[in-house]
């Protein structure tokens, strides 16, 4: 949920939010898997709670070449009394402390897809050409020598 407990796109289905007296009738919105899907490169979770893990996740992110997601579990303590920090700690688990594999995109998606215990860590990760590494040639030493002719064209 939101500030003021507002209903988000992640809120699950049914639960009661001041802008949703009778509840939320949309699913929720998985945004890892979201994020597995539409071919993001890095894809993490981690928990406000976590500080350590939740750092060393943002700077793999920021080091990984690719687009990056993360999404960060942080509860409300103001609004959302049934989800407090000790629901979560109980509910968590490390990905690092397994066998996953985060190359494995269809072991990345089944994991996002966990419900009863939630995962942290990196779920998904590949190394592949960036857009610009794709699109652009590289910069010769020297911009006046660059032949700019390569980046008009037509589309």
């Amino acid at each position: 949920s939101l500030t003021t407990g507002q209903m988000s796109p992640t809120t699950k289905k049914g639960t009661v939010t001041p802008s949703t007296p009778a509840g939320s009738v949309e699913e929720a919105f998985n945004p890892l898997a979201n994020a597995i899907i539409n071919h993001a490169t890095f894809v993490a979770r981690g928990f406000a709670g976590n500080i350590p893990h939740l750092s060393n996740l943002m700077v793999s992110a920021i080091k990984h070449r690719g687009f990056s997601f993360i999404d960060i579990l942080q509860p409300c303590v103001t609004y959302n009394k049934t989800m407090p920090y000790d629901w979560f700690r109980n509910r968590l688990y490390q990905l690092e402390q397994t066998e996953h594999d985060p190359a494995d995109k269809t072991a990345a998606l089944q994991k996002a897809l966990e419900i009863d215990r939630l995962p942290i860590g990196i779920f998904y990760q590949i190394n592949k050409p960036t857009y610009h590494e794709q699109v652009l040639p590289p910069i010769p030493t020297s911009l006046a020598e660059t032949d700019i002719s390569r980046l008009n064209l037509p589309y």
